[in-house]
């Protein structure tokens, strides 16, 4: 047989060309979907989906950075107790003030002093005032201090009233007394009245020129140091400085003499008081008693008043004590046999005690009043006539017939008339 006969079953041309073609693009869609495949494993989330190329022509290779494996790390902490402190309460506490310092204090006119309030309370309390003080003194309420310098002439009491508060009832109150006292000093007045003035005593007139009637026996001075009376053995009184005359018995027909005399605290009024301890009061002092009509183994020699004001004491030759009003008795020396007679006495600052003085200067102490010193056993030129207390009451001097001066404790010697030719002798001494 021929081949023509045969019929040949082949490829048409058309196919053969686009089979190549087609393989071409078949591995094409593959390495697309490879490359696709292998980029969503490495992570979606770095690269989005690439969409197949438009064209068959391949693209440059895609790079995807590829993020390095993330590594997981747990880490305990050590578990951590927190102790909270605990609750803290406050509680404020209040109490009610009290006044701790003392209700009396002294300055001393012409010289500084200061003295400062004290006291207890929550909160801490806080002073006040009222009632007149002396001229040159002040308060300060900040501070609780009373401070200043008396001026000249304002010797004397001044009482006021002290409180303290601080916001918790009730307030504290206390009654107070500044004491002004006098500059230490003295003064000797002779038997003619003759005044002789040392120290911080000041002179203020005498009756040295004057014709009397009867010699001048005793001295006292103003509370206020700014003047003084004299008091002659008829009851004649004689007033200097800021002294008052008040009455006198200079027209009485006495039993007795006077011999010496005291000052109210006040300073607005006196006592005389007579050899037999008869008692004339002038002025503010008031009559508590007498030993007018009391027979006595010895005469009166002097008197000093209570500080009250409401009493006073009498001492006899032979040192025996004699207590009126609110005067208290603290002993005598009237059953003791004396070396020579008492011729005074001195109150102490406090009132609580006495000091009696005999001619040879023996000092006889008691209460309160303690012992400085005599001349009990010195020899005198002249006997002792009268005693005076220091303003604190710490000493005393010891004044005698030619003014002679002695001074124990704290008393300070400022001059006599030991050594001048005086035409009458002294009879008495005050501050």
């Amino acid at each position: 047989m021929g081949d023509e006969g045969i019929v040949k079953v082949g490829r048409p041309r058309s196919s053969r060309v686009l089979w190549p073609v087609l393989l071409a693009l078949l591995a094409v869609v593959g390495l697309v979907a490879s490359v696709r495949i292998g980029l969503t494993s490495v992570g979606a989330a770095e690269c989005p989906p690439i969409s197949p190329p438009s064209s068959p022509s391949l693209s440059p290779p895609i790079s995807c950075p590829v993020s390095p494996p993330v590594s997981t790390t747990t880490t305990t902490l050590p578990a951590t107790t927190t102790t909270l402190p605990p609750t803290t309460t406050t509680t404020i506490f209040t109490q009610p003030p009290a006044i701790t310092s003392g209700p009396v204090t002294s300055f001393t006119a012409g010289s500084p002093g200061s003295f400062t309030f004290t006291g207890t309370g929550t909160p801490t309390p806080t002073f006040s005032i009222t009632g007149a003080l002396p001229a040159g003194v002040t308060f300060n309420p900040a501070t609780g201090v009373l401070s200043g310098t008396p001026a000249s002439g304002t010797a004397g009491n001044y009482p006021v009233t002290v409180t303290a508060s601080n916001g918790v009832s009730p307030n504290a109150v206390q009654s107070f007394t500044l004491v002004v006292i006098l500059p230490q000093g003295y003064r000797l007045v002779g038997s003619d009245g003759g005044v002789f003035a040392y120290g911080g005593s000041q002179f203020y007139g005498s009756t040295g020129s004057v014709q009397l009637n009867q010699p001048m026996v005793g001295i006292a001075p103003t509370t206020t140091g700014g003047g003084y009376w004299l008091v002659a053995a008829d009851g004649g009184v004689f007033a200097y400085g800021d002294a008052q005359f008040y009455g006198s018995t200079a027209s009485v027909r006495l039993d007795q003499p006077m011999v010496a005399m005291a000052a109210t605290p006040s300073g607005r009024g006196y006592w005389l008081v007579a050899a037999d301890g008869g008692i004339f009061a002038f002025g503010d002092a008031r009559f508590f008693g007498s030993t007018g009509s009391i027979r006595l183994n010895q005469p009166v020699v002097g008197m000093a008043a209570a500080r009250s004001g409401a009493g006073y004491w009498m001492v006899a030759a032979d040192g025996g004590i004699f207590a009126f009003g609110d005067a208290e008795f603290f002993g005598s020396t009237g059953s003791v046999r004396l070396n020579r007679p008492m011729v005074s006495m001195a109150p102490t600052e406090s009132g609580r005690g006495y000091w009696l003085v005999a001619a040879d200067g023996g000092i006889f102490a008691f209460g309160d009043a303690p012992f400085y010193g005599s001349t009990g056993s010195i020899p005198l030129n002249q006997p002792m006539v009268d005693m005076v207390a220091t303003p604190s009451g710490l000493g005393y001097w010891l004044a005698a017939a030619d003014g002679g001066v002695f001074a124990y404790g704290d008393a300070q010697f400022f001059g006599s008339t030991g050594g001048i030719r005086l035409n009458r002798p002294i009879v008495a001494a005050s501050r």
